[in-house]
C-alpha cells in the first residue's frame, strides 16, 4: 500500500507529492528489515513480488534505484521469474512458513506466473527488454483484447498495467490495440476502481477517448477529494490456479475466499490520482 501510494504522489511531479514519496522510501526501508531483500503486502506476512516491483517502481519515479536496499530487492525479485516467462507472487517455501499449504501443489495457485504481478514488473527499466516477458503477457491476453487479474476483481488492473509496459517499452503494438480496443467498448463495471484504469490505459497510450474517461472520473470525485471505495482485491485459496473458477467468494470476509474492498478509499484514490497524472502528463 504505502509503495503503491508513494508511486501516485511521485507521478504528479508536485514538490509535495515527491517528498511525501521520498518519505514513504525511507519509511519502506525502515521496515524491510522485519522481512529480507524484498518487500511484503503487511510485517507479518511473507514477501511478495507484487509489494516488491510497486517498490522498486517508487525507487525509480524518485531517482533512487541505486540504492542499496533497491539493489537487493531487484535481485530479490528476479527469484520470482518463472520458466513461462512470467512473474509469481510467492515463492512455496515462504508461504509454507507462515503455515499455508503441507507441499508445493497445495500452494501451486499462488506460486504460479500472475498477470496482475507481471504486467507491472514489465515496467521496470531494468526488465523493460526481456522478451520472456513480454511473450508471456502476449500469450496469456485473452481473445476480447483483456488480460484476466489473479489478485484483482476487475481485469482493467491487469490491462492497463499491460499497456503501460508496452507503451514505455515502444513494443507489441498489436498486443496494446487490442487491449485498448476493449478499454474503449468494454462497461461492465461501473466502480471509480475501474474507470480510473481505464483512463491510465488510454492516457499511457494517449489516444483521445481518454478526456471522456477523465470526465467521467472527475465526476465520481468525493468533497474530501477522494472516490468512493471500489478497489476489489480478491484472496483465492492458495492451491486455485484460476480465480474464475472460484464461485463463493465471501464479500464480507477479510481473508483467505474473500473479495476485499479497500474502505478507506486510499488505494481507489491512489489509482484515481495515476490516472489523472498520466493523463495531464502524457
Amino acid at each position: 500500500m504505502t509503495a503503491y501510494v508513494g508511486c501516485a504522489l511521485a507521478e504528479t511531479r508536485s514538490q509535495e507529492g515527491l517528498s511525501a514519496a521520498c518519505a514513504a522510501w525511507n519509511w519502506l526501508i525502515a521496515e524491510s528489515s522485519l522481512h529480507g531483500p524484498g518487500l511484503g503486502y503487511c510485517s507479518s506476512g511473507p514477501q511478495d513480488a507484487d509489494s516488491t516491483t510497486w517498490g522498486l517502481r517508487l525507487a525509480e519515479v524518485i531517482g533512487r534505484s541505486a540504492d542499496e536496499f533497491a539493489t537487493r530487492a531487484f535481485r530479490h525479485l528476479i527469484s520470482y521469474m518463472q520458466p513461462d516467462g512470467g512473474v509469481a507472487t510467492f515463492a512455496a517455501a515462504d508461504i509454507q512458513r507462515i503455515g499455508l499449504g503441507d507441499s508445493p501443489d497445495a500452494v501451486v495457485g499462488w506460486t504460479g506466473s500472475h498477470n496482475c504481478v507481471t504486467s507491472t514488473v514489465a515496467w521496470l527499466r531494468e526488465l523493460s527488454r526481456r522478451s520472456d516477458l513480454h511473450r508471456f503477457l502476449v500469450r496469456t491476453q485473452e481473445p476480447a483484447g483483456f488480460w484476466r487479474a489473479y489478485w484483482w476483481a476487475d481485469y482493467e488492473y491487469a490491462t492497463a498495467h499491460a499497456i503501460e509496459s508496452f507503451q514505455r517499452i515502444g513494443g507489441q503494438h498489436d498486443a496494446t490495440e487490442q487491449a485498448l480496443r476493449w478499454l474503449r467498448q468494454n462497461r461492465r463495471s461501473a466502480s471509480p476502481f475501474a474507470l480510473a484504469l481505464r483512463l491510465l490505459g488510454m492516457s499511457a497510450a494517449k489516444v483521445p477517448e481518454a478526456d471522456a474517461a477523465l470526465q467521467e472520473l472527475l465526476e465520481l470525485q468525493l468533497p474530501d477529494g477522494s472516490w468512493p471505495s471500489s478497489a476489489r482485491m480478491q484472496i483465492p485459496p492458495p492451491y486455485v490456479k484460476n480465480p474464475q473458477t472460484q464461485w463463493n467468494w465471501d464479500e464480507r470476509g477479510e481473508s483467505i475466499g474473500s473479495i476485499i474492498v479497500d474502505r478507506k478509499r486510499i488505494f481507489t484514490t491512489a489509482t484515481a490520482v495515476r490516472a489523472i497524472s498520466a493523463w495531464l502528463i502524457e
